[in-house]
């Protein structure tokens, strides 16, 4: 189980909710959507 639950909007609809997601896969924390 991960430490970290990311909470965002719709990544189809928000640039900023896309953009978090990709940051945090790209330094490759575990984390539950």
């Amino acid at each position: 189980m991960s430490n970290f639950t990311l909470v965002i909007g719709n990544k189809n609809y928000s640039s900023w909710s896309l953009r978090a997601w990709l940051w945090i896969r790209h330094i490759g924390l575990e984390f539950d959507e």
